[in-house]
């Protein structure tokens, strides 16, 4: 453990995660009832005992990990082939808990295909520092080499600050030392509207629509005071485009109560709401196709014709249709 984590092995200290961004002690070890020692992290990101750190550090199999194990420790005699990289490196900086440096490499075909799926063009990806990785490392370790089965994408952000998002994951799909908004710098100096969303993915979706939004770096974490004063300080009005689950409904009620920021959900057919069969407005245009999406969002909030919004009727002024016991009733205009 402390040969991977480089935290001292003390079950009556807690620890800030190395594995991620974590600004509180959120971590502690323990010997389990078999007696194994557990690196255990409460915010759910991690919890195992040195093979499942190992196997989580390195996205290996468990045979895979006792192999880097063995090697690592001088018991084998032959040295585990880690494949030869050229890495580009970035100092630790006071504002992160660990280090992650990529190894970039050319966009394909497939990457292409993926990233237009969801309406996502070159522009963004430009933009909004969109890297897709040969490897990756964390703290010195390498955790991936390229898969066309298992493709990485690094979000750069400034000041050594990477999430690396793996798509093709059912867990584990982001590593990150990030503790920045996510599409700040990209914002305009001032518009009409500003959506506040949960990931990049649905940030540069808007973008290309021409809608202004951001993204925290966590789907559970409520915005910050003087960071909705500058938002309301840029833009006319400020909305919250969350999942519709019980993460994305409580983040948006608490922006709701603490700040008046109206929630708009892509419903999901509960309550008597409208089903859009997807969770947010990226997977809304993988099934419905940018153009339709693009055309309902346009309709929706015309950015620059303040009268026709007000004269829209109320039913249309929602993503979910009629506004439900969550959602303020309200007009959000």
């Amino acid at each position: 453990m402390e040969q991977y984590l480089g935290l001292p092995v003390n079950t009556k200290k807690m620890y800030k995660s190395p594995l991620r961004t974590d600004q509180k002690p959120t971590c502690h070890y323990f010997y389990n009832r078999q007696g194994k020692l557990i690196f255990h992290d409460f915010s759910g990101h991690f919890s195992g005992d040195c093979f499942a750190l190992v196997q989580f550090m390195y996205n290996c199999t468990f045979i895979e990990a006792i192999d880097i194990i063995a090697s690592d420790f001088g018991l084998k005699n032959e040295s585990f082939n880690k494949e030869a990289y050229t890495k580009q490196t970035f100092d630790r900086t006071p504002s992160t808990s660990s280090v992650i440096a990529i190894k970039r490499r050319d966009y394909t075909q497939d990457d292409a295909n993926y990233w237009s799926s969801f309406g996502v063009g070159k522009k963004q990806i430009n933009s909004y520092k969109v890297f897709a990785c040969e490897n990756v490392w964390v703290n010195g370790k390498i955790i991936y080499t390229t898969k066309k089965s298992d493709p990485a994408y690094a979000y750069y952000f400034g000041d050594e600050q990477f999430k690396v998002y793996f798509p093709k994951r059912d867990k584990y799909r982001f590593v990150s030392n990030c503790d920045k908004w996510q599409g700040w710098e990209q914002l305009p100096e001032s518009g009409f509207i500003c959506v506040i969303t949960k990931s990049l993915k649905d940030v540069m979706v808007l973008n290309r629509m021409g809608v202004a939004a951001v993204a925290p770096h966590s789907e559970s974490k409520t915005p910050e005071q003087e960071l909705i004063q500058e938002l309301r300080g840029r833009f006319t009005k400020v909305y919250s485009l969350y999942d519709f689950d019980l993460t994305g409904i409580r983040t948006a009620n608490a922006m709701r109560k603490d700040y008046a920021i109206t929630p708009l959900f892509l419903t999901n057919g509960r309550f008597g709401s409208i089903d859009y069969k997807a969770k947010d407005i990226s997977d809304w245009v993988k099934v419905k196709g940018y153009e339709f999406v693009h055309n309902f969002v346009q309709e929706l909030i015309p950015e620059k014709d303040v009268q026709t919004i007000q004269n829209q009727p109320r039913e249309q002024r929602f993503f979910g249709g009629e506004p439900i016991n969550y959602v303020p009733q309200a007009s959000p205009f």
